[in-house]
């Protein structure tokens, strides 16, 4: 019996795929809410945050080091901005993709 995604794509012409890997140097900012801090002061999309908009965080915690730190620390530069954040997963099928289902390295808030 094949099974239903392979039935999904059978009569589709799929692209070459090239397999490669990708990495990305691993630096240790120090403090985590003074590195958001500062990266969001630099940023350009900062200026455009004006109170009362509601805006999306998404967040994924893979291979991110002090991630409930740095999550707090985006919503609290958003909030100083007036805005009002709210943080959706983003963490693909595992867990369910669901907010239930996800891992427990994030904030109880979240």
């Amino acid at each position: 019996m094949t099974p239903n995604y392979v039935k999904l794509v059978q009569d589709t012409v799929l692209p070459r795929i090239a397999l490669c890997r990708q990495t990305f140097a691993a630096t240790r900012a120090g403090d985590p809410a003074a590195a958001v801090r500062d990266a969001m002061a630099r940023a350009a999309c900062t200026d455009k945050v004006k109170p009362g908009m509601s805006i999306a965080i998404t967040a994924g915690s893979r291979g991110i080091a002090d991630f409930p730190e740095l999550l707090t620390a985006i919503v609290a530069e958003v909030r100083a901005r007036g805005a009002d954040p709210f943080v959706v997963p983003s963490m693909g099928s595992h867990g369910g993709a669901t907010a239930e289902g996800r891992p427990p390295c994030w904030p109880s808030w979240a």
